[in-house]
C-alpha cells in the first residue's frame, strides 16, 4: 500500500514539475498563429526611411515603434526605431502570442565566441507578420541582452487600435547620444 501512494505521489509530482516555469523557454511566444511575412534588422544607424513618417521628433530625440496595419491583408508591421545596444552583435525579432498578447521579442547576442565592440550604435528593428485580425491589441515590447546585460526585459506594454491603420509609440524618450553621423 506505502508503494502505492509513493508512487501515486511521484506521478501527481511529476505532472506539475512539467509546467512550464516563468522566464523558461517553453513558455516564448507561439508564433504559429500568424505567418511572419519578413523580419529585418538595420546595420548601424537604422534604416533609411521610417515605417511611419507621422512622428514630429528626430530620430534621434527618442526609441520609437511604429506600426502600420493592412486590413486587406490582416499584416501587422512593427518597427522599433533607435535602439542602443553594442555595435557587435547578433540581433533577432519575433513575434508571438502568449494568453492573447502578442509579445514582439528583440533579442542582442554577443558574436560567436561571446566577443562585443568597445562601442554602442544606434538600430532599427522590423517585422510584419499576417493573419492578425483587426481589432485592439495588446502589445508588449521585449528585449532580451543574453550576456548579462541589466539592460532589457519588457521594454513597452500597451494597446494598438489596429482599425487606425497605423501609429507610434515613444517607447524611450531618452536622448540618444549615439545617433548622428557612423
Amino acid at each position: 500500500m506505502a508503494l502505492f501512494i509513493a508512487t501515486i505521489f511521484l506521478t501527481a509530482l511529476g505532472c506539475i514539475s512539467d509546467q512550464p516555469a516563468e522566464g523558461d523557454p517553453s513558455s516564448d511566444p507561439d508564433p504559429s498563429v500568424f505567418e511572419v511575412l519578413h523580419q529585418e534588422i538595420s546595420d548601424c544607424g537604422g534604416f533609411d526611411v521610417a515605417l511611419v513618417e507621422e512622428y514630429e521628433g528626430d530620430y534621434c530625440d527618442a526609441e520609437v515603434l511604429h506600426w502600420t496595419y493592412d486590413a486587406a491583408s490582416s499584416t501587422l508591421e512593427l518597427s522599433d526605431e533607435r535602439i542602443e545596444l553594442n555595435c557587435c552583435g547578433d540581433h533577432d525579432m519575433t513575434l508571438g502570442l502568449i494568453d492573447g498578447v502578442y509579445v514582439a521579442s528583440e533579442t542582442d547576442a554577443p558574436l560567436a565566441g561571446g566577443s562585443r565592440c568597445n562601442c554602442s550604435c544606434v538600430f532599427d528593428f522590423s517585422i510584419a507578420a499576417k493573419g492578425v485580425p483587426e481589432e485592439v491589441i495588446t502589445l508588449r515590447l521585449e528585449r532580451h541582452v543574453t550576456d548579462g546585460s541589466a539592460m532589457g526585459g519588457v521594454i513597452w506594454e500597451g494597446t494598438l487600435d489596429l482599425s487606425q491603420g497605423a501609429g507610434w509609440v515613444v517607447v524611450d524618450d531618452t536622448e540618444s547620444f549615439m545617433c548622428g553621423d557612423y
